[in-house]
């Protein structure tokens, strides 16, 4: 037979209260919201996950805000978040890196009484009492000696020992007296050496902020258990998760096998999350027809919409970001001896001479429908035209010659 717990608290960090999710450069519709609420609502799943597992704290490890000055709005969500565990006993500890962080909380907001604040600048700790078990919470840098006191409740038994290291770039800790728990705001690779690692955890973000992180958003929720043993589970939290579906196109794939590989592949991601928005993206690389039809940026406007017509009133709610195409260097081959219009276009877009200027000359793309790719100005800055514009100029002339009838 198991035997309960001395305790359970959870561990959480970067929740960022004063920054909202990023968004792409085309923001489709019904996602701003979203980009602005899902922070808030991945950090109830935090201190909801401490009601639900009857937790007795709540650690906060660090990066709670991002900015100088913690957001009004910030502020009095956390506020308001520390009274709501409060009505089930639950203490909220926290950490960051500088004393500053605390002295700029807005001053018409009331502190929570359970809120406690530590600092690593200050080499803080603090001695709590949690399921009636002796707490010691040390706080410091990520370069400095851990000694544990010796204030203990009861004389016959040590507290527990939680450490909290703060900052990024320091050293590693060389600990002098030996945590059970060692809590960062982040991995960093030097402290494993330093610390075992099954005693140093990093809780992740609650809520990842932009689409280049498909992380899953989590905290964790800890167990001290007889003799301080430790055990740990991983609590998804994203209230929005973003998804790349990639597809590799060949001369096999017909437009209907694409289809049903777009939804197929759409379905597993959405239905394989607990977030209360996903949004994909859809990669399609690779050669063949398929490739070549999905070129036009009209043709992958009608595919985003199936999927969010399909998806329409289901939760979790979905939505699509433009879809990006990668042809590999077969289907470049191709259309280098391609004989069509569109060959053309390629071949001479591709052959602008670039050398080590800082400017491209468009003026010198004589296909007559490129005259309606012409930019406001015919040179244009070399890293970008790199970068993006050749692909876009790619694509739009697909549109307009009907790649997809050639």
């Amino acid at each position: 037979m198991v035997s309960a717990p001395l305790f359970r608290f959870v561990h959480a960090s970067n929740l960022a209260l004063d920054r909202f999710c990023a968004a792409d450069h085309q923001l489709p519709a019904g996602l701003g919201k979203l980009l602005i609420d899902a922070p808030f609502r991945a950090a109830d799943r935090v201190f909801q996950a401490a009601i639900d597992a009857q937790a007795a704290m709540i650690l906060l490890a660090g990066g709670t805000f991002q900015g100088e000055e913690p957001s009004t709005w910030g502020s009095s969500y956390l506020a308001r978040q520390c009274a709501r565990v409060a009505q089930h006993g639950i203490a909220v500890v926290w950490v960051e890196e500088s004393q500053a962080a605390f002295r700029r909380w807005p001053p018409y907001i009331a502190r929570p009484t359970n809120l406690i604040q530590l600092a690593g600048d200050q080499d803080a700790r603090r001695l709590l009492s949690l399921g009636g078990s002796g707490v010691e919470i040390t706080a410091g840098p990520a370069g400095f000696n851990v000694v544990t006191s010796s204030v203990v409740m009861d004389a016959s038994v040590r507290p527990f020992r939680l450490t909290v290291l703060t900052g990024h770039q320091s050293p590693p800790p060389q600990p002098a007296g030996r945590p059970d728990y060692v809590a960062t705001q982040r991995p960093a690779l030097g402290t494993v050496a330093a610390i075992d690692s099954d005693r140093l955890h990093c809780a992740g973000t609650p809520q990842p902020r932009s689409a280049h992180d498909d992380a899953t958003g989590s905290c964790l929720l800890v167990e001290v258990g007889r003799g301080y043993s430790v055990g740990t589970r991983r609590v998804e939290t994203s209230s929005l998760r973003w998804h790349t579906a990639e597809i590799t196109c060949d001369d096999t794939l017909n437009w209907e096998g694409f289809r049903r590989q777009l939804h197929s592949r759409t379905d597993q991601l959405v239905r394989a999350n607990t977030a209360e928005a996903i949004v994909v993206r859809c990669h399609v690389s690779g050669h063949g027809p398929v490739l070549d039809r999905v070129m036009s940026p009209d043709t992958c406007a009608l595919l985003e919409n199936e999927l969010d017509l399909a998806w329409a009133g289901k939760a979790p709610s979905l939505l699509t970001l433009r879809m990006t195409v990668a042809p590999d260097s077969v289907q470049e081959a191709r259309w280098q001896r391609e004989a069509s219009e569109y060959g053309q276009f390629i071949r001479t877009l591709d052959d602008l001479p670039i050398g080590n200027a800082t400017h491209v000359d468009l003026s010198q793309l004589h296909v007559d429908q490129s005259r309606q790719l012409a930019p406001a100005e015919s040179h244009v800055n070399r890293p970008h035209f790199q970068s993006s514009l050749r692909h876009l100029a790619r694509r739009q002339a697909a549109q307009l010659l009907d790649s997809s009838n050639r």
